[in-house]
């Protein structure tokens, strides 16, 4: 290991001194707890919200789906009513041809 000299001893202050201007952060740089912590609730209450705009979207879809099982109940409905219908007309149609 070498002696410490004046020159070395300069050399590394100087290099402390320009790490310390450039490289260390301001204190206004760096954020304070309140301010990390207002920005944390802030960032969760953005959180709440989409959480609750994706369930409000999520409840839509499923009101459309059961509308949509309606609909195709009441469409079978509907096609077995004029199956019954047109078999009634065959047979009516069948007995005035006699």
């Amino acid at each position: 290991m070498s002696e410490p000299n004046l020159k070395k001893t300069h050399e590394l202050i100087e290099k402390l001194a320009v790490y310390v201007m450039n490289e260390v952060p301001k204190k206004g740089e760096v954020p304070t707890k309140q301010e990390m912590n207002e920005g944390f609730q802030r960032v969760e209450k953005e959180i709440n919200e989409v959480k609750h705009n994706v369930n409000r979207i999520l409840e839509g879809m499923d009101s459309q789906a059961k509308q949509a099982e309606i609909l195709k109940t009441e469409q079978a409905a509907i096609k077995s009513g004029l199956s019954r219908v047109e078999r009634r007309v065959d047979v009516i149609e069948s007995k005035r041809k006699f």
